[in-house]
C-alpha cells in the first residue's frame, strides 16, 4: 500500500541500489525497480535497506540522499529536530550504517525544511512554504558545514507555465511552493 501524507512531513524519495524508495508517513519504505532503458519494475515493494542505530524504528524518515561518489548516506528524521546524519553506506542484512557525523540544519525566514539533494561534494537543502515559489536553498558540504543560503528565483508565470489545473481551477500561488530539487 502506498500511503497519502500530508503537509509535506514525509513522501520523500531517493534512488540507490537500483531502485525509487519512497518514505511514508506510517515510517515505512516502499520500493520499485527501475531499468537502465527507464522503465520500472511491476509492483512496489516493502524495502528494508535503511538501518540506522542512532534513529528510532518507528520514527519515519522525512529525506534520505545517497551520494554514490562518497558512499554515503545523508539522512533526516521526522523527529522535529534540524539534525541530518552522515552514515556510510556500509549495512549488510546483520548490520546497521556507520555513523560519521552529523550536522544542525539551519534556520530559513519564511520557510521550512523541505528536502535535500546531493551534488558532488555539496548538499543542498531546500526550504519553501506557503507562497514562497522562489525555493531558498541552504548549501553545505558533505561534512555538514554550512557554506551560505540562496533563492532561486521564479515569476507566477515560469511556475505555472504548461501546467493544466483541470479541476483545481485557477493557479492559487498562495498555496504555491517547491517540494524539492532533484541534481
Amino acid at each position: 500500500t502506498i500511503h497519502n501524507s500530508t503537509s509535506e512531513k514525509n513522501a520523500g524519495l531517493t534512488v540507490k541500489d537500483g531502485k525509487v524508495i519512497i518514505f511514508q508517513n506510517d515510517g515505512t519504505e516502499k520500493a520499485i525497480t527501475y531499468n537502465a532503458d527507464g522503465s520500472f519494475g511491476s509492483a512496489w515493494e516493502d524495502y528494508t535497506g535503511f538501518k540506522f542505530n542512532e534513529i528510532e524504528t518507528a520514527t519515519p524518515l522525512q529525506d534520505v540522499v545517497y551520494s554514490a561518489s562518497h558512499n554515503r548516506l545523508y539522512v533526516k528524521a521526522n523527529d522535529g529536530t534540524n539534525n541530518v546524519y552522515i552514515y556510510e553506506n556500509d549495512a549488510t542484512e546483520s548490520k546497521n550504517n556507520t555513523l560519521v557525523g552529523t550536522f544542525a540544519l539551519k534556520s530559513v525566514s519564511g520557510a521550512s525544511f523541505k528536502r535535500m539533494t546531493v551534488s558532488g561534494n555539496y548538499i543542498l537543502a531546500n526550504y519553501s512554504g506557503d507562497g514562497v515559489y522562489s525555493p531558498k536553498l541552504a548549501i553545505y558540504t558533505t561534512n555538514g558545514e554550512y557554506l551560505f543560503t540562496t533563492s532561486l528565483d521564479y515569476s507566477v508565470d515560469e511556475i505555472s507555465r504548461d501546467v493544466d489545473f483541470g479541476t483545481y481551477g485557477s493557479n492559487n500561488t498562495t498555496k504555491s511552493c517547491t517540494q524539492g530539487i532533484l541534481y
